[in-house]
């Protein structure tokens, strides 16, 4: 579409009809889509360069929603809420991923290991699996700070499950639940 308009600007070859100036408008709209949608992920020469300005900044913002969660107890429910909606930009961050960078694979699926890992082949599919883990493993941060004071879980002991989430989200999670199990049985007998 690009190089028609730049050969001679009129691609269809039609000079009053109504229609044909629908269709160079609709061609032209493309070609705005097509610029727009260059500028967000690249171009094939500076898709490296894109998809790590993307990683830099996903990354970026979710190290600094953690360091929200980790400062909550000054201000939980601010810090819970700035988390979250930290979690909302990775999530619109992930969908327009997905409807820009998500590359085809061949023999790429979920079905076996195999066709998983063949996905993981393609960097832009790499990217978005980094920003699902980002978000989903921050928005579990962010729930565990939110639920730790009505289990009685103090902070310094959220603080060693939050980590432990962002590096390896599910062990984190397990820490989380062991710790509020222990805090809730122990509850009752204090008392």
């Amino acid at each position: 579409v690009e190089s028609e308009f730049k050969a001679n600007g009129n691609p269809l070859n039609c000079h009053y009809s109504l229609e044909c100036w629908g269709d160079i408008a609709s061609k032209r709209r493309d070609l705005r889509a097509v610029r727009a949608a260059r500028m967000v992920v690249g171009n094939k020469r500076g898709d490296r360069m894109n998809l790590e300005m993307i990683y830099l900044g996903c990354s970026t913002l979710a190290m600094i929603g953690w360091l929200a969660l980790a400062l909550a107890p000054v201000k939980r429910d601010y810090a819970i809420s700035f988390a979250r909606g930290i979690v909302i930009i990775l999530a619109l961050a992930y969908l327009a991923q997905l409807l820009l960078i998500t590359e085809k694979v061949e023999g790429g699926g979920f079905s076996t290991l195999a066709t998983v890992q063949a996905l993981f082949t393609k960097s832009g599919n790499v990217m978005m699996g980094w920003t699902h883990y980002l978000a989903f493993d921050l928005f579990i941060g962010s729930w565990q700070a939110e639920d730790a004071p009505r289990s009685g879980v103090p902070h310094w002991l959220l603080i060693p499950c939050l980590i432990l989430t962002l590096l390896f989200g599910p062990v984190g999670l397990l820490l989380y639940f062991a710790v509020r199990t222990v805090k809730r049985m122990a509850a009752p007998r204090a008392s």
